[in-house]
């Protein structure tokens, strides 16, 4: 039984006496240069096994990412479940009817005086969930707009009364205002 894979290849004749003592030579110079030098020397195979493993550590990195954004967005969406459920009141409690447009639709929540005048003032915002509609205040609103702008139905933006041009001088409606609790 042959000891060496060396002295198997020279018994079956597929390597010479010559080339065992030439690899024996380059195996030698090769730990003699490491140790006078103190510089690895790399070969091609170890730059492809340094290449993969860094390929494989971005695409696990690129693939954590994926996960902890799918987590994060999960967590907002129940975040914003939580918000709704616990924080909103349900339309059917008045019998004005308060219209809002929602996408390219009108929809109608019928609700109280009060609820009107706290809607039209910007006091409460209405937000979607699934199909049905929420009142909630206006900060817990802006705070859902801030996590997923889709949820928020209809919020009065006070600031944007105020940033409205200046009517035009020839307007011939201009000394007529237009009334805030304007039914349809």
């Amino acid at each position: 039984m042959a000891n060496s894979l060396q002295d198997q290849l020279m018994k079956s004749g597929l390597a010479s006496k010559q080339d065992a003592r030439a690899a024996k030579s380059e195996k030698r110079k090769k730990q003699k240069q490491k140790k006078k030098k103190g510089t690895i020397i790399v070969t091609e195979l170890d730059k492809q096994v340094e290449q993969a493993k860094l390929d494989k550590l971005e695409k696990d990195k690129l693939l954590n990412k994926d996960l902890q954004d799918k987590a994060a967005q999960k967590a907002d969406m129940a975040k914003v479940i939580q918000m709704i459920k616990q924080h909103g009141l349900k339309d059917g409690m008045g019998e004005l009817v308060f219209n809002f447009t929602f996408g390219s639709t009108v929809k109608k929540l019928y609700v109280d005086e009060r609820t009107r005048d706290a809607l039209i003032s910007g006091r409460l915002g209405i937000c979607v969930l699934g199909e049905e509609f929420y009142m909630l205040a206006d900060e817990t609103v802006r705070r859902l707009c801030v996590i997923d702008e889709n949820v928020v139905a209809y919020m009065y933006d006070r600031n944007a009364e105020e940033a409205e041009p200046e009517m035009a001088e020839d307007d011939p409606y201009a000394e007529y205002q237009i009334p805030d609790d304007l039914m349809w």
